[in-house]
């Protein structure tokens, strides 16, 4: 398989890789990423008097008891649940849901808030978080870039290593954290949050809430 190249785009600054395309068309291909590029529903807690009860958007539920004129509140949870390819956490109900899935080769998700947005790739091939930042300062150019260890994360029972790269692009500033996702097979999986910094050089108050919601409720499935 071809090496990939990372994609930037200077304006909205997402993040893509480009590979060969191999375009499997088999049923079972087409099943997954059907289900995989379906937005996370939003979750509800519906109240009928004292009695409280969960509910998924598009999922019916049962409601038991008898009610005699009951006030009823419906209130939406405050955020969504990735739940794809090995790895489940929870993120901010405002963030947009983009996933592009027409490689069987290649997978990518974004989550994207106003200044902070999450992205999960993974990839039928071998990228390190170093290989994958290089990338990046070859289409930032080096003089605009800095490159680090990045800080540990823990996500669920694991503890992520991996790459930060701190960026000016158009004048703005942000920080990408390229982490690795532990993988048995010879898929690469990677993890990676970029950050808009504020006027003084700091995280965003945006990126500081969805991270620590993620880092709370964040998943490896066996």
């Amino acid at each position: 398989m071809a090496r990939k190249l990372l994609l930037i785009s200077l304006l909205t600054v997402p993040i893509a890789l480009a590979c060969d395309r191999s375009n499997s068309n088999s049923p079972q291909d087409k099943t997954d990423r059907r289900a995989e590029s379906k937005e996370p529903p939003l979750k509800y807690t519906l109240r009928i008097g004292e009695k409280s009860i969960a509910i998924t958007e598009g999922e019916t539920a049962r409601v038991d008891g008898t009610f005699n004129n009951p006030e009823v509140i419906l209130t939406a949870l405050p955020h969504r649940v990735f739940p794809y390819q090995g790895i489940s956490f929870k993120y901010p109900r405002a963030f947009t849901f983009e996933a592009d899935l027409e490689d069987a080769d290649y997978k990518d998700w974004t989550l994207s808030g106003n200044d902070f947005k999450i992205m999960y790739f993974v990839v039928n091939d071998r990228l390190t978080t170093g290989g994958f930042a290089d990338n990046m300062v070859d289409q930032f150019g080096p003089e605009n870039c800095a490159v680090r260890k990045a800080s540990p994360m823990k996500f669920g029972d694991k503890e992520l290593s991996g790459t930060t790269l701190t960026a000016t692009v158009v004048g703005s500033k942000m920080v990408i954290d390229i982490y690795r996702i532990p993988s048995t097979s010879t898929q690469t999986k990677l993890l990676v949050l970029q950050d808009n910094l504020d006027d003084a050089g700091n995280r965003s108050i945006e990126g500081r809430t969805a991270l620590q919601l993620l880092k709370q409720s964040s998943k490896l499935e066996p």
